[in-house]
């Protein structure tokens, strides 16, 4: 392991610590948290799949603590300016973040230069979500599986373009996975936007991408797309005839994301506790979990102890993906 990596693991297992043994250093809770609105930092903007999963859940953990639960939208640059206003926030349960996977494990491994640590500026509170991406490939290429993909790839090396959402972003990242564990040359075709990237796939100006959630559904069933795989450890729910890459023979393809909920370094235990409790609630729901089924993925609901074991896995991992891939943003 390098020395990068080495890090990596260590801080994460600091968060791990931390979060099991309560390492709040704010105030005491008094038993009166909370006594008016708490704030969810959403950054990535209204409307994004991030954002409608906390509207969802702020509405839920609002009537359990007994006050509004609003969202701050803090959108733009892979999300580092909403996390670093998030974590600099006073510890005191009134000011919490949404992580994903690309804020919290990728973004430290990518950037050079961050004005905060993930897993020393927040302690997790629960997972809410997870999800596996689809390889999409346009529905003119040759190929109906992901060892087809693979062999047709093999066949004209370097000459299949895949499009991402990025430099950095989770779509590059995967495929770049896909490269490594496969044996194969692809051609990356950065885009600004997924909507823009997904819509050249269809078009056949490129001839992969990776995509998660609703949108990537609803083009494969209007067949749009070929769904070649699912890059995780269980079928879409939504497209259940399409295998997992493990169960072609790829086990090492697996990318897949969460969505959950944190905050600030230093908050009380007690009032992590508190939170814990009432977002565990929301996240258990019925209406939550039929809700999420409805977009391909899977409500999770995690205790704080069983989110930061995950996160111990997690992120030492991605950080691996991003070495290997050689991928870095200054």
């Amino acid at each position: 392991m390098n020395l990068s990596l080495a890090f990596a693991t260590i801080r994460v297992a600091a968060l791990v610590l931390c979060s099991a043994l309560g390492c709040g250093q704010g105030r005491a809770a008094d038993g009166s948290y909370p006594d008016h609105p708490v704030t969810i930092v959403v950054p990535a903007g209204a409307g994004s799949g991030p954002d409608a999963t906390a509207r969802r859940i702020a509405a839920a953990v609002g009537r359990t603590l007994g006050q509004p639960v609003l969202v701050d939208n803090r959108a733009g640059a892979a999300g580092i300016p909403g996390t670093e206003f998030a974590v600099h926030a006073p510890p005191d349960g009134y000011t919490l973040y949404l992580g994903t996977n690309a804020a919290v494990c990728i973004n430290p491994a990518l950037y050079r230069r961050l004005p905060y640590d993930p897993a020393r500026d927040l302690v997790p509170i629960s997972m809410a979500t997870r999800g596996a991406p689809l390889l999409l490939v346009a529905p003119g290429l040759p190929v109906h599986t992901l060892a087809e993909f693979v062999a047709h790839a093999k066949a004209h090396p370097g000459q299949l373009g895949y499009a991402s959402s990025g430099n950095g972003s989770t779509s590059q990242l995967a495929m770049e996975l896909l490269k490594h564990e496969a044996g194969i040359e692809l051609l990356h075709v950065p885009y600004k936007e997924e909507a823009r990237a997904i819509g050249d796939v269809i078009g056949g100006q490129v001839q992969a991408t990776i995509a998660f959630g609703a949108v990537a559904v609803a083009q494969v069933e209007a067949g749009r797309l070929r769904a070649l795989a699912v890059a995780g450890p269980r079928r879409n729910p939504l497209l259940p005839q399409v295998p997992t890459a493990a169960e072609q023979g790829l086990p090492g393809f697996s990318v897949p994301g969460w969505i959950g909920f944190f905050a600030p370094a230093g908050t009380p235990h007690a009032v992590l506790q508190r939170l814990e409790q009432a977002f565990v609630a929301a996240e258990t729901a019925a209406d939550y979990a039929g809700w999420v089924h409805s977009l391909g993925s899977e409500a999770v609901g995690s205790t704080a102890r069983e989110f930061a074991d995950e996160l111990r896995v997690d992120c030492p991992r991605w950080a691996a993906i991003v070495h290997d891939a050689g991928v870095h943003v200054d």
